[in-house]
């Protein structure tokens, strides 16, 4: 299966290359394989535009935007600033196994629209609209994109708080179920790859968990 599906997800590599073209220097196009989050990108053209390069994981947006809206693809949705302080424009669309419609890869498309936005504000202040004037809003606490590799350790870590919970190796069954159903509340498993990390942040096997995720869902019925 994991074969097919990565035959599935390098069909994609033509189209990543197609869709940079046309859109430009200003535009990124990543191609994920989340059979492996913290190393998922598999593709990527204008990587200048976050820093990222094949092997390297997804920004935590990414994950956040993809999970708000399931529908059949996300587009031009507002992103978060980078660390060198570009405002992006985020653009999804998930791939998904044939067979049983699990999503396997997403291919996203981020553009830099630091410079229209000035553009903007200079214009509005120029023909005097809103008053002619702009301040600068205050960047709110976790408006930086970091890796989602990064952003799922700290929820891992949350869960493991709330859970009353820290240190794995002296954790039951029921301490384990506890921390995946904080998770599962977070739509942490949604997408793939998630599974995988879990069980490894956890010392038990990736059956267990889906094991331990379908106790919790049957006890919340």
């Amino acid at each position: 299966m994991k074969d097919k599906d990565r035959e599935l997800l390098e069909s994609y590599i033509p189209l990543v290359r197609f869709i940079a073209a046309v859109g430009g220097p200003r535009c990124e196009v990543v191609l994920h394989d989340l059979s492996d989050i913290e190393h998922s990108i598999i593709a990527i053209e204008n990587g200048h535009i976050s820093g990222r390069k094949v092997g390297d994981g997804m920004m935590d947006f990414a994950y956040q935007k993809f999970l708000e809206e399931t529908g059949e693809f996300l587009a031009n949705k507002s992103g978060k600033l980078t660390n060198d302080h570009k405002t992006l424009r985020f653009s999804a669309f998930p791939i998904r196994r044939k067979t049983d419609q699990e999503v396997i890869g997403l291919l996203c498309v981020t553009v830099d629209i630091t410079d229209f936005i000035y553009m903007q504000r200079f214009i509005n202040s120029e023909l005097f609209i809103d008053g002619g004037y702009y301040t600068e809003p205050e960047n709110p606490a976790g408006a930086f994109a970091l890796p989602l590799s990064d952003t799922l350790e700290a929820m891992f870590l949350h869960a493991m708080q709330e859970s009353g919970c820290s240190d794995v190796d002296r954790m039951d069954k029921d301490d384990k179920m506890r921390v995946i159903s904080i998770l599962k509340e977070n739509n942490l498993f949604e997408i793939k790859g998630t599974v995988s990390f879990i069980a490894k942040k956890l010392k038990i096997s990736e059956p267990s968990v889906y094991r331990y995720l379908k106790e919790v869902r049957n006890s919340s019925e």
